[in-house]
């Protein structure tokens, strides 16, 4: 039940930033063509991974890459903000 509220409430976020209905409708004339669903969105999100960069045998540096454009807009719709440090 828990996750079914949580994929409604992503769909009306996405849904609100993108202005779309989450549809894909092959049309050329169809506003919702650029739509994004949240297998969509997860899909753009799953490529935000640690990244782990070896200094030295002791000392390992872990870091988030830089979201894109289209990452930074789900970001938002979601109002979720990764950490800074």
């Amino acid at each position: 039940m828990l996750a079914l509220k949580l994929q409604r409430e992503v769909e009306r976020r996405l849904a609100a930033e993108f202005d779309t209905t989450g549809a894909r409708v092959e049309s050329a004339f169809d506003k919702d063509r650029y739509a994004v669903t949240v297998p969509d969105a997860m899909a753009s999100l799953s490529r935000l991974t640690l990244l782990n960069y070896e200094v030295s045998d002791k000392v390992t540096v872990t870091k988030l890459p830089t979201p894109d454009a289209q990452q930074e807009r789900i970001l938002k719709a979601l109002k979720v903000s990764l950490p800074s440090k």
